[in-house]
């Protein structure tokens, strides 16, 4: 079992490392997969406390809302958003005899912790926080882009948070300011994530959210973390820059 879980370890950390270097589809699909995958582990969970959820209507939600995101539609995001609340109300008028509110409100629950961790990421790689960038970040080494979503993963992964963002930011020559910030940032939101998902699945009864990763659990296992830290590193960079 170790030496799969090394093994995985290895192999996984070697491809998201080509993914993210390369970024543009091959990073979208990465991130759509990902998103229905753990989508599908979160109605496996919630589906133990016999809860309706939208699992179609919510794996379609979820491409498309990532979807509007690459192709830089707002205002398609914006109908996504809003067609999502009025038919998560509606679905408990119009089926009231097997959909109760509570329902609804684990599917929202469910979109609403996978979706924006995963459009987060992909908002970071996609380069349009970076194109927006002041002169604190115009002398990073890497490509903005890639150098936010690697500083994002390792920070969240390794042990000490806060110790490796600012040996990040010397090697990269990122300022060691905004290293700090975003290593206290990464530090609290990455635990509360792991957390968030712990207690999801203990209320479930049960110990991993899935076997897709060998050694390893489902996604939500190994992505809890960067589900919380991601949508905060990004707000943290749009109010900064």
């Amino acid at each position: 079992m170790l030496a799969k879980r090394i093994l995985t370890g290895i192999v996984g950390g070697a491809f998201t490392i080509f993914v993210i270097y390369e970024g543009n589809w091959l990073f979208f699909l990465m991130m759509a997969l990902l998103s229905l995958v753990a989508w599908y582990e979160y109605g496996n969970l919630v589906h133990k406390l016999h809860a309706v959820t939208a699992d179609k209507c919510g794996a379609v939600w979820l491409v498309a809302m990532l979807a509007a995101y690459w192709f830089g539609s707002t205002k398609v995001m914006l109908v996504l958003a809003l067609g999502l609340l009025f038919w998560l109300m509606l679905r408990t008028v119009f089926f009231h005899n097997k959909i109760k509110p509570v329902d609804s409100a684990y599917t929202l629950y469910g979109l609403l912790y996978i979706g924006c961790g995963f459009l987060a990421m992909l908002a970071l790689r996609s380069g349009s926080v970076a194109s927006f960038m002041g002169s604190s970040f115009g002398a990073v080494m890497l490509e903005p882009a890639r150098f936010f979503v690697f500083l994002l993963i390792f920070s969240t992964w390794a042990s000490d948070t806060f110790a490796f963002a600012v040996i990040f930011s010397l090697i990269f020559k990122f300022s060691v300011l905004h290293a700090l910030a975003i290593g206290v940032i990464i530090g609290i939101m990455a635990p509360l994530g792991d957390l968030v998902e712990s207690i999801l699945k203990r209320v479930c009864g049960v110990k991993d959210s899935g076997n897709i990763i060998p050694g390893h659990g489902g996604v939500l296992d190994r992505f809890d973390s960067l589900l919380f830290a991601a949508p905060a590193m990004y707000v943290y960079l749009m109010l900064v820059i």
